[in-house]
């Protein structure tokens, strides 16, 4: 009897973490995956509606922010007018841990 309590007792803890650690890497794909969908959809903006802005975003009851910034490039303390530097960052909370994604490139005035 001892013996089948411990065996429960190790079961159980080892379905709590592998329970615990799939629905942290599904989050994750999920975030990487709007990460790149933001990232696809800012590239395919035309030159003049690059903006900076903040949004939301609801997936299997975890609620995913991302912030898009799009400033004028700058290098060696230079602006340029005909490229953009962006930034997209998505960001989640599971399980009271913070986890960010981040992809920035450049978007250049054709």
């Amino acid at each position: 009897f001892l013996l089948f309590v411990v065996y429960f007792i190790v079961a159980s803890n080892t379905m709590a973490n592998y329970s615990k650690t799939l629905g942290i890497v599904l989050r994750k794909a999920d975030a990487m995956n709007l990460c790149l969908n933001v990232v696809n959809r800012e590239k395919a903006k035309s030159f003049s509606d690059m903006r900076s802005y903040m949004s939301t975003e609801t997936i299997e009851d975890t609620t995913y922010n991302y912030y898009v910034t799009a400033n004028k490039y700058t290098k060696n303390t230079v602006v340029h007018d005909d490229v953009y530097d962006v930034n997209v960052q998505v960001t989640f909370n599971f399980l009271g841990k913070d986890f960010s994604y981040d992809l920035s490139f450049l978007k250049v005035n054709e």
